[in-house]
């Protein structure tokens, strides 16, 4: 009688025996599978919580240095402001138009780096080395987003009417983007050999000459991309201007914002970089290493 009490318990016995048995013998290929689907869906938790972290402080500095080049407002105003609403209401900050532009930009910058590290952890014999395969795929995500996000920025905080962002305003920008990604991910790791090499007294080893050149090689960049920056926000809201009014411009605004896009790089190129590889590590070791245990009923 399947409605006998002993009859329902010894076929759920079985059952359970049955579902435990198959889980503790998958195959191997299975058990990869499913150990690389776990690890694609902690980076991007891990690329969601960086990015999450270091969005406030960007979308200031981010926000200041556009309004302070549209004449809407001079940056110290305009950080004043947003640090005034992240104090007294950050949750209606989180809310804000520039927020969700920043905190979708460098989640995904950090996922996709992610994900690229779990695609060679699976196939390291891949015929695109690792460098340029990260390379490549975090430059398309994060230029791609970070021009998109400065013409919503252009539009949006600018004193001049919405209208289409010039194609010399998104190549300087795209070229500045270059540079940061350059500077962030290829520099690093020839510099600190570099530095090792020559400066050993300094640099005992490789690791800490690739940490040095993590943090300082993308600040420094700002130098130079700073003006293709200006350049590039002075086309959209000033298409009328001369190169020489456009120099005077980048002349006038360069140390403000050098100072505010040093500030603005570091967080996220150097401390979000750790964020995101503290999440990673603490993540995973929740979760990869503690397994799901299967609990026997005894007949």
């Amino acid at each position: 009688d399947t409605k006998n009490p002993f009859v329902m318990q010894a076929t759920a016995n079985q059952t359970m025996a049955t579902i435990a048995n198959k889980a503790n013998n998958k195959p191997p290929e299975t058990e990869h599978d499913l150990a690389t689907t776990k690890r694609i869906l902690i980076g991007l938790a891990a690329g969601t919580m960086a990015g999450f972290s270091v969005a406030p402080f960007v979308a200031t500095i981010d926000k200041s240095i556009v309004q302070n080049a549209s004449g809407a407002a001079t940056m110290r105003e305009s950080i004043r402001g947003s640090v005034r609403e992240i104090l007294s209401r950050p949750h209606h900050f989180a809310r804000r138009y520039e927020f969700a532009l920043i905190f979708g930009l460098y989640s995904a910058t950090y996922q996709s780096s992610n994900v690229i590290d779990t695609f060679y952890d699976k196939y390291p014999d891949c015929s695109v080395s690792k460098d340029w395969g990260k390379f490549i795929g975090v430059s398309a995500v994060n230029m791609t987003l970070c021009i998109y996000k400065d013409r919503c920025f252009a539009r949006h905080f600018g004193m001049t009417k919405p209208r289409p962002v010039p194609m010399g305003s998104l190549t300087l920008w795209a070229m500045r983007d270059l540079m940061t990604i350059v500077s962030s991910f290829n520099v690093p790791h020839h510099g600190g050999r570099y530095l090792h090499e020559n400066y050993d007294q300094w640099f005992s080893s490789e690791v800490k000459a690739f940490t040095f050149c993590q943090l300082v090689s993308p600040v420094l960049i700002q130098f130079f991309s700073t003006p293709l920056h200006l350049a590039g926000l002075d086309i959209y809201n000033n298409p009328s201007n001369t190169f020489k009014a456009r120099l005077r411009f980048i002349g006038r605004e360069y140390v403000k914002s050098l100072i505010g896009r040093m500030c603005r790089i570091f967080p996220a190129f150097s401390l979000g970089g750790l964020g995101n590889k503290f999440y990673h590590d603490i993540i995973a070791d929740l979760t990869l290493h503690h397994p799901l245990e299967y609990i026997e009923i005894d007949d």
